[in-house]
């Protein structure tokens, strides 16, 4: 059985758990299946997507399951989304497919109504201040309506 080196971590694997990257930093490099992995996550929606999954504790924040997770945008990019950390929610597939692309979770989307700032409530709670411009009165109209 042949073995190589990972250009990573340095760890001795099989030549069956590597794969020839070309886009790397020296122009080729062998890097096993874990760096690949967090090389992509790191790479992907400005690096947000790791921090995403870090931040939601590798769990679908719906349904708490860790299998077969998605990034899923709660603004649409198509809607002026962003990829900032703040518009993207860990889901499984099932909640995702089911849940986030049929509307169910906008009873969760919160929106600023001094800066019109959109952010998911991972609480029953209602959030105490908006997360951008820090209003308390996020929820209230300027003039005391609301």
């Amino acid at each position: 059985m042949s073995t190589k080196k990972c250009s990573s971590c340095h760890k001795v694997c099989s030549i069956d758990d590597f794969t020839l990257n070309r886009a790397s930093k020296d122009g080729c490099g062998l890097y096993c299946y874990p760096c690949r992995r967090i090389q992509y996550l790191e790479n992907s929606l400005k690096g947000n997507r790791l921090k995403a999954f870090q931040r939601d504790k590798f769990k679908c924040q719906v349904c708490k399951s860790t299998n077969q997770l998605h990034i899923h945008h709660l603004i649409p990019r198509t809607k002026q989304g962003t990829d900032e950390l703040e518009n993207l929610i860990t889901l499984c597939e099932k909640c995702h497919r089911n849940k986030a692309h049929q509307g169910e979770l906008t009873n969760k989307l919160c929106t600023c109504i001094r800066c019109s700032y959109a952010w998911f409530a991972r609480t029953e709670i209602s959030p105490m201040v908006c997360p951008k411009c820090k209003s308390p009165y996020w929820n209230k109209r300027k003039n005391g309506a609301g």
